[in-house]
């Protein structure tokens, strides 16, 4: 929706454009070479905390924009490059760790397939679970919708609480999946098949189908995130450590 907000603020496409494709990119790269210089300091879990809680204040960067685009002159398009090149280094920050956690799980055999999957299943809730986002902004407005997706950021990273639990003493995923891990798998493509068949639903004439299916699927979608971040409270296992060698 940035396009759209850029748009009702009173910025011609021209302008946005060229602050994307020029500043955007720039701090873009900028803050994916910072991240991955920050990482190898801090390592892998503190960067996912650091840059994630960083990451979900981009919506703070939108909803002052909102407030400061009134400006005259050349102050309007001031305030545009500012927030643009802020919210793209953030997310490069974020980026640079995402990637280096993904590439974690990817042997080195099947990299580019596994690796292929991890992204397309990321992407997920960008071009799905957000249809409904335009509902809220004519329902709260910019300036709420964005501080509200500060909070949003919350379920991600208390799933980094299971980072312990994912890894073996060797730093290595565990290779066998636990019941519980492939019931959450099975729920998750089950909910991706129900938000994608409202379309089908529509076509037959049966708007309740579309809806029930799109509630079930969210739903299903709410269940496996909620699992996967209450899990830790109830299982405190801790992984095996490797005897010394004699």
């Amino acid at each position: 929706l940035t396009t759209k907000f850029l748009l009702e603020l009173g910025y011609t496409k021209t302008i946005i454009g060229s602050t994307n494709k020029g500043f955007g990119l720039v701090f873009g790269i900028f803050g994916t070479l910072t991240g991955g210089a920050l990482m190898l300091k801090f390592g892998l879990k503190r960067s996912l905390w650091f840059f994630g809680i960083v990451q979900a204040f981009v919506g703070v960067t939108f909803c002052l924009l909102a407030r400061l685009a009134g400006a005259e002159g050349v102050w309007k398009e001031i305030w545009l490059i500012v927030v643009v090149s802020m919210d793209q280094f953030m997310m490069g920050l974020g980026t640079a760790a995402l990637t280096g956690f993904m590439m974690s799980f990817a042997s080195k055999q099947f990299t580019g397939t596994q690796y292929a999957l991890l992204t397309s299943v990321m992407a997920v809730a960008r071009v799905i679970l957000v249809a409904q986002a335009g509902v809220f902004v004519e329902k709260l407005g910019w300036d709420l919708f964005f501080i509200l997706t500060v909070p949003l950021a919350l379920p991600g990273l208390l799933l980094l609480l299971q980072f312990d639990h994912w890894q073996t003493a060797t730093g290595t995923v565990k290779t066998k999946m636990s019941p519980f891990i492939k019931a959450q798998v099975a729920l998750f493509m089950l909910s991706l098949i129900l938000l994608s068949t409202p379309p089908i639903w529509k076509w037959l004439a049966l708007p309740d189908a579309a809806r029930n299916s799109e509630l079930v699927g969210a739903f299903g979608i709410c269940a496996v995130v909620l699992s996967g971040v209450l899990r830790p409270l109830f299982t405190r296992t801790k992984p095996k450590k490797l005897k010394a060698a004699t």
